[in-house]
């Protein structure tokens, strides 16, 4: 797997050997900046911005998001392979200053004391894990103007509204199919 876009463009993500893992596939990593280029981020400049990436897998879109220039992606991977594995890709890449890489479970980071909130969130979990996810979980670690991109399997249909209980509403702007995969954006309504 190659990084699409960037200073990093062309280089190599490495990818473990493991059942369950779906990296997202370059078409869907090129079309979820590009939306989010043409867009969510008017106003803002790429080194500007601070990123999680949950469920992170490979890394990828964190990854991404660094040759495209963000200020900081914190990556958030139980699986101690797959944590192991993004490590070692960014110290190949060089990019480790602008990367922590968390090898804890995604719902023990979200509840830290003093989690810090993010311009853009990918929320890129097991597909099978759909049923069990409350997306109201998320958003509390996005800035006011921040962006969740939810990847999901295409069969299933994201909330239109997420409302958190402080009362903040966060509205579903687009979805996208790419194959198996489905790309849903979220900001906050004003």
């Amino acid at each position: 797997m190659r990084i699409t876009s960037g200073n990093l463009k062309g280089r190599t993500i490495n990818v473990p050997n493991t059942d369950g893992l779906k990296p997202s596939q370059d078409q869907v990593r090129l079309a979820i900046f590009s939306m989010l280029e043409s867009g969510y981020l008017s106003g803002f400049y790429y080194d500007e911005l601070t990123v999680a990436d949950l469920f992170a897998g490979t890394g990828a879109l964190g990854i991404e998001a660094i040759s495209r220039g963000v200020e900081k992606v914190d990556f958030v991977e139980q699986n101690k392979k797959h944590a192991k594995i993004i490590n070692k890709t960014i110290e190949q890449l060089n990019i480790k200053t602008k990367s922590t890489v968390y090898n804890e479970d995604v719902f023990r980071f979200l509840m830290r004391p003093g989690t810090r909130q993010y311009d853009l969130v990918f929320l890129d979990q097991p597909y099978k894990l759909f049923n069990e996810f409350k997306l109201d979980k998320f958003v509390h670690i996005l800035k006011d103007h921040g962006v969740l991109i939810y990847l999901h399997s295409e069969r299933n249909y994201p909330l239109k509204t997420i409302k958190t209980d402080s009362g903040a509403t966060w509205q579903l702007q687009d979805t996208r199919e790419y194959g198996a995969t489905g790309v849903s954006f979220y900001t906050k309504q004003s």
